[in-house]
């Protein structure tokens, strides 16, 4: 069969056709011809899309829900060269120990698929956690390719809070706060003992074996005589199980007398020499009772400190000032707030900044 010359647009003009053996061929079906050949060519054979190297990931997320803790999940996906140039894995890293990552290669042709094995493990966490495995290639649209793994840790024993803090405490009070252990095992779980600071706390452990798994109800008090000061520390609990032999709880209290400052810190900021400059603080009562204030001095004699009673026996104000005449230089003093009260007969406060000196 002969294909007639087409009908072009423009009068008295053909389209341009190609002749082979006798047969014309329109250019669109060489357009196909092309299309099928390249198609078939084993560069395109694996789905290339771009040019240049380009990196595909599959899946790039790990949803495992929920997992205990102690556990090792292993998992695979697929990594891919979706480019049309040699693709180099340059680097595989994770944001902590618990994900390892290796791959099969890290030199990838255009079309390649090489596989890519993580093993995460759920050792060190409890709640909620998410985690990234970083690929680093030379793909110029995706330098960091990342690999989501996220999951809900059930602990072996959850510790409900983990940290204690106390606040501002006064002297001979005795504030308390509980905190739960719940083991995942109930009949293989015990306390052996728990370790605080004991000039600070006291604490009660009350086994709680209603439930299906066993409870322990761990209480903290503040000692009536603890010291006076600002405390961080840590109780730790010893349990019978190997893996979380020793559990942490965070405890904080800031334990004052009589009368709190507030603030405890002055900051004077940066004063150019020649000005002035004056900060104040208040010194007050936590409770009833009858001490009084009876005065400041500082470390630092380039401060001038003044007392004024707001309310005799309540509240006072302390002011600091930096006199324009003071020389340059950095300021770190000690405010030294003398009291009658027995138990906290000086209060100490920070205060700093600095005089800069004046260029002429």
């Amino acid at each position: 069969m002969i294909h007639r010359p087409l009908r072009c647009r423009c009068p008295g003009e053909r389209r341009r056709v190609r002749r082979c053996a006798g047969v014309a061929t329109p250019l669109p079906l060489i357009g196909l011809l092309i299309a099928a050949a390249l198609a078939a060519s084993p560069a395109w054979a694996g789905g290339i899309k771009v040019s240049g190297p380009a990196i595909e990931v599959s899946p790039p997320r790990f949803e495992f829900g929920d997992l205990p803790q102690e556990h090792i999940e292993h998992v695979t996906c697929k990594v891919r060269n979706a480019g049309s140039e040699l693709l180099q894995i340059q680097q595989v890293t994770s944001d902590c120990g618990c994900a390892v990552a290796q791959i099969a290669d890290s030199s990838l042709a255009p079309g390649e698929e090489v596989s890519l094995s993580i093993t995460f493990s759920t050792r060190h966490f409890s709640g909620d956690v998410r985690k990234t495995v970083t690929l680093v290639t030379n793909d110029p649209g995706s330098p960091r390719t990342r690999i989501v793994l996220s999951a809900f840790v059930r602990a072996i024993v959850a510790v409900t809070p983990d940290a204690i803090d106390f606040g501002r405490v006064v002297r001979g009070d005795t504030p308390s706060q509980t905190v739960t252990l719940r083991a995942a095992a109930a009949d293989t779980f015990k306390v052996l003992d728990v370790a605080v600071p004991d000039h600070i706390y006291t604490t009660t452990l009350e086994r709680d074996g209603t439930t299906d798994s066993t409870f322990y109800h761990l209480t903290v008090t503040v000692r009536p005589d603890a010291p006076l000061g600002t405390f961080s520390s840590t109780a730790r609990v010893r349990t019978n199980i190997r893996s979380v032999a020793s559990l942490p709880i965070s405890l904080d209290a800031q334990i004052h007398g009589f009368f709190l400052a507030d603030p405890g810190r002055l900051p004077l900021g940066q004063v150019l020499e020649g000005s002035e400059r004056t900060r104040t603080f208040q010194v007050s009562a936590q409770r009833a009772g009858h001490h009084r204030v009876l005065a400041v001095r500082t470390s630092d004699p380039r401060l001038q400190v003044a007392l004024r009673p707001i309310e005799e026996g309540r509240c006072y104000e302390v002011s600091v000032t930096i006199p324009a005449g003071a020389p340059p230089g950095r300021i770190d003093a000690a405010l030294l707030v003398e009291t009658d009260d027995p138990d906290q007969p000086e209060i100490r406060v920070r205060a700093f900044g600095n005089v800069r000196r004046k260029h002429s």
